[in-house]
């Protein structure tokens, strides 16, 4: 924890109310978010639990959304997120890190719990932790702790993993890089190749793309990127260029199997991509290991992200 005190949170911009709430002397947790993190959706499920269970009692829930990529700074974005998500507490967005940089902040998700004194007594970064964070709330509002049999919530890190899921894997040039056996060209559409001897849980590029900073673009129908990945669960970052666009996805070069179909694709297993969000691609109950491809089918696609599950 880098301070006591509970900074400011002020921001031009407030959702879900109409103006700032008042936190003087309320129990306050701030939750830091961005509504494309996967860590962070799996964790609002949580939220929801506190705040249906504690508001009335005395919490004040603040969500802060710090946008990590540019296309989650679009207001309407984020109130299509926070509906989809059924986020109902305060959000303030925090489009230039203003908040993010009172507290000092370095994670996505990250919650930070204060007392009525505006001292914070607890902080938690990323996910899990949901039954101690809990107690600390209730230990504030003078309520007895729930013992750990009692407490019931889908977690995904509880448990051991049925496999070691490949890492975060980012696409643009600032945080990621293609593997490719040829030089890298940057900002401008050009024709990639793909590597003949693909790593694990790297990416390559085949056809007309551009490398950005953020995200990759495909130019041309057919465009390709490839990633080899373990877990039973992965998911894309990825808006379409246009007003909407339909990606093919493959495994190990075949269309995917119904039983391995993710929640976002069509009945024909395609994606098709019409906001700006993480979209699920692949939900196993078992263990893949292989080489995942998206393939320009109907308009382009700028992706900036892929993450993994290890376990269902």
């Amino acid at each position: 924890m880098f301070f006591s005190n509970l900074p400011k949170i002020e921001t031009e911009t407030w959702l879900n109310c109409e103006e700032a709430p008042d936190l003087t002397e309320k129990i306050v947790l701030v939750d830091f978010f961005t509504y494309s993190c996967v860590n962070c959706i799996r964790t609002f499920k949580h939220l929801q639990s506190l705040y249906k269970k504690y508001s009335s009692l005395g919490l004040v829930i603040v969500g802060v959304h710090t946008p990590e990529f540019e296309f989650e700074k679009n207001i309407e974005n984020v109130k299509e997120a926070l509906e989809k998500y059924k986020i109902e507490w305060p959000v303030a967005v925090d489009n230039n890190l203003a908040i993010w940089q009172e507290f000092s902040n370095k994670y996505w998700p990250s919650k930070y719990l204060a007392n009525t004194k505006g001292k914070i007594i607890y902080s938690h970064f990323g996910e899990g932790s949901y039954l101690e964070t809990e107690n600390e709330i209730r230990a504030l509002l003078g309520l007895d702790p729930i013992a750990k049999e009692d407490f019931h919530i889908d977690d995904p890190l509880e448990g051991s993993f049925c496999i070691k899921p490949t890492p975060e894997t980012y696409l643009g040039s600032h945080r990621g890089k293609p593997q490719q056996d040829q030089e890298l060209v940057y900002d401008i559409a050009y024709n990639f190749a793909k590597t003949d001897n693909l790593d694990d849980d790297r990416f390559s590029l085949s056809g007309q793309f551009v490398l950005m900073s953020e995200f990759v673009e495909s130019v041309n129908y057919n465009s390709k990127v490839y990633l080899k990945f373990s877990g039973t669960e992965v998911n894309l970052v990825v808006i379409p260029v246009a007003e909407s666009c339909k990606i093919q996805i493959r495994l190990d070069g075949e269309p995917l199997l119904k039983k391995h179909y993710g929640k976002d694709l069509n009945e024909n297993g395609e994606l098709e991509v019409t906001s700006h969000r993480m979209y699920n691609l692949i939900k196993s109950k078992e263990g893949l290991t292989g080489e995942i491809t998206l393939i320009a089918h109907e308009g382009n696609f700028r992706a900036f992200a892929f993450t993994f599950s290890g376990c269902d």
